[in-house]
């Protein structure tokens, strides 16, 4: 049997996509942001360069991963707080 079941969702606006579970939508959202700062650049046969922030600086990769995490879990918490009011 089908039964409609109505549940909650996050949305990661920087990624476009919704997720099941808080966390999920608080790491793509981290990602995305990094991401756009810092895009993956593809493999370049001639000069034999590419780029990739977790490959190539991943402890820079991580302080900033913690710190915009931070950020983003407490911007969630104040919208929650906002909108209890």
């Amino acid at each position: 049997m089908i039964v409609k079941e109505i549940a909650t969702v996050y949305r990661a606006s920087t990624k476009g996509r919704r997720f099941l579970s808080r966390s999920g939508a608080i790491n793509a959202e981290t990602n995305a942001v990094i991401f756009a700062r810092y895009p993956i650049e593809k493999w370049e046969s001639e000069t034999g360069n590419c780029y990739d922030i977790r490959e190539d600086e991943p402890e820079r990769y991580l302080t900033m991963y913690r710190r915009l995490k931070r950020v983003v879990i407490r911007s969630i918490r104040d919208e929650a707080l906002g909108e209890g009011k």
